[in-house]
Parts: C-alpha cells; sequence; structure tokens
C-alpha cells in the first residue's frame, strides 16, 4: 500500500480461529488449576490450623458463653474446656487470662452472696429481737418509747442521766386487807383488770410505767422522753385513772366482791 510519503505499508492477516479454542482450553486449565490448588492449600490449612487454633478458639467461645450464663445465674462453674489447657502462645495467655477472670468474678459473687445470706440472716435474728421487746415492754410502755428504745442504740445503754421529771404514784385502796381473804387466782384476775384499764389511761397520756408494786404502779413522765407539759399530763392521767375505776368497780361488782 503506498502512502503521501511515497513508502509502502505492510500489513499482514492471520486467521487465528484455529487458535482460539485451544487459547480458551488452555485458560480454562490454568483456571481450574488455580482452583484446585486454591482448594488444596485452604482444605490443608484448615486441616492443619483446626486442632491447635480453630478448634480452641471456638470452644473457648462456647467457655465465654457458658461462663456468662453461669454468672447470671449464680450458678457454680461449669465445666470449661480452658480449665484443662495448657498451652505455651498466646491462645494460651488468652486461655489464662479467661480462667482467671472468671475465678476472680465468682470469688467476688461468692463472697457477695455470703455478706447478703449474713446480712438477711442479721436482719432476721434483729427482727426477732425487736418482736420480743415489743411483746415484754408494749404492754406498758408507749409504742413512742419503745420505738425509742429500738431506734436509738443508746436507749438501752447501763447508766442513768440526771433529770427532772414528775412522777405518779397509784395503789388501790384497801386491796392489801381484801387480797388476804382471796386466793391467789382471784388476785391475780382482778389485778390484770385493774392493770389493764390503768396501763390504757397512761398510754394515753405518754406516760412510762416504771414498776408495779402488788396493786400499786409507778409511773413516770419526763422520761425517757421529756416534755414542756409533764407535769399537767401527770395530772391528767391521774384524773383519768381515777374515772376508770367507776369501770373497774362495776366489774368487781359483777365478779361478787366489794370494791
Amino acid at each position: 500500500m503506498d502512502d503521501d510519503a511515497g513508502g509502502f505499508t505492510l500489513i499482514l492477516r492471520h486467521d487465528t480461529s484455529s487458535v482460539k479454542p485451544e487459547l480458551k482450553a488452555f485458560i480454562l486449565r490454568i483456571a481450574g488449576l488455580v482452583l484446585i490448588i486454591s482448594v488444596v492449600v485452604t482444605a490443608g490449612t484448615w486441616i492443619a490450623l483446626d486442632p491447635i487454633v480453630i478448634t480452641p478458639i471456638l470452644r473457648l467461645r462456647n467457655d465465654l458463653i457458658g461462663a456468662g450464663e453461669a454468672i447470671s445465674k449464680d450458678e457454680k462453674q461449669p465445666n470449661f474446656y480452658s480449665a484443662t489447657v495448657q498451652r505455651q502462645d498466646e491462645l494460651g495467655d488468652v486461655i489464662s487470662a479467661f480462667n482467671q477472670m472468671f475465678h476472680q468474678i465468682t470469688e467476688a459473687i461468692g463472697a457477695r452472696k455470703d455478706a447478703e445470706d449474713n446480712l438477711a440472716s442479721s436482719n432476721r435474728e434483729l427482727e426477732k429481737s425487736n418482736k420480743l421487746i415489743l411483746q415484754v415492754f408494749g404492754r406498758y410502755l408507749t409504742d413512742e418509747v419503745v420505738e425509742n428504745l429500738l431506734s436509738s442504740p443508746s436507749g438501752l445503754k447501763l447508766g442513768g442521766e440526771k433529770r427532772k421529771i414528775t412522777i405518779l404514784a397509784s395503789d388501790l385502796r384497801g386491796f392489801t386487807a381484801i387480797s388476804e381473804r382471796l386466793s391467789p387466782e382471784d388476785v391475780v384476775k382482778i389485778l390484770n383488770f385493774y392493770f389493764e384499764y390503768m396501763a390504757d389511761a397512761i398510754t394515753k397520756y405518754q406516760g412510762t410505767i416504771d414498776e408495779f408494786l402488788g396493786d400499786g404502779i409507778l409511773v413516770l413522765f419526763g422520761a425517757p422522753t421529756a416534755r414542756v407539759d409533764d407535769a399537767q399530763r401527770a395530772i391528767a392521767c391521774a384524773v383519768e385513772m381515777q374515772l376508770a375505776m367507776e369501770a373497774v368497780n362495776a366489774k368487781m361488782k359483777a365478779w361478787g366482791y366489794r370494791p
């Protein structure tokens, strides 16, 4: 072919239709070989690493899941695979750290449970003691006095305190002579009924029964709790007790006793 410069260009044409099938077959063979090599290498790597890396990691993962469930349910330590493994590599360090962490957590949880059990036991004992105090003192002391005794650690301490108080003393007129003619059962029956009415009046005016002296009662106003109107309440209580004797005398007549 002649060009503008006066030279010639040579164009060669070659029929490759016969080569294309072979080229395609060659490419397919190479691709298949690469695929086979990849599969073999992958399988070999898996087989080689499975017992030393993959399986231990999967088992460690299961141990972590089991540890979380055991901690959340306050269960004892499960049978961990990692607890039986001794490795001198990085994975062994991870397994060792996991075991140490789990033991520390379980020990802390165990200590917490022991503390909670001890606290619950102490609370039960305290509740029993409080109930006993309420049963013993609640009949003769106001709820306020009993609550002060229970809530204040110093309320039951030995010793004393100098304080200005008001004292009310009462007894049944002529009861000593009457009791000499009665049986012990009748005496107790009358006194229990009498004390019940008197205790209600004393409680109403916030007095504190110090002691019972036969048929007499010694009441304190101003101890253990002092108030500005202790004397007035003592007088009002005495009047209330005197008025309550009407019901006591009526009951004694109904029982056949002379008031």
